[in-house]
């Protein structure tokens, strides 16, 4: 015969607010989460505010116990998503915007004047640095063979 489990004694958990539930300020005004508290001290304090200074601040000025801990982690939090906004301002910034197309160069006797567009140089002037003019000459005269 099958022995029965012993029953297990229920705890009482205590009700806790999460970083999501927001936060009161003060009596009639709206409510903010933890994070943005956090955030509020941050600027008050400055971004290299320890993390006990922030846990006063937000415990005097919204009334919020939070842990060093999650103060930490909300100001990595904080520092993390403004790290990623520079960047992608940044790439945004260094992204080349498109330009117009060129005419492609007048071939050889057609009766038009041949242009060289100023990358062309400058690729040139790079070649010409890197393998030296005379094998650069050499290169051009197997080409006009």
């Amino acid at each position: 015969m099958p022995v029965p489990d012993p029953p297990t004694p229920e705890v009482d958990v205590a009700e806790t607010k999460t970083e999501t539930q927001p936060v009161q300020k003060e009596k009639g005004q709206a409510q903010i989460s933890k994070m943005e508290a956090v955030r509020r001290s941050l600027k008050k304090l400055g971004k290299n505010a320890t993390r006990t200074a922030i846990q006063a601040d937000v415990k005097q000025r919204f009334g919020v116990e939070m842990s060093t801990d999650h103060v930490s982690t909300c100001k990595g939090d904080i520092a993390r998503k403004e790290r990623e906004q520079k960047e992608a301002k940044k790439q945004a910034a260094n992204k080349p915007q498109e330009r117009p197309a060129q005419a492609p160069p007048a071939a050889a006797g057609t009766g038009r004047k041949a242009t060289v567009a100023l990358q062309d140089v400058l690729a040139v002037k790079a070649l010409i640095k890197r393998v030296g003019a005379e094998h650069l000459r050499t290169l051009i005269a197997a080409f006009e063979r």
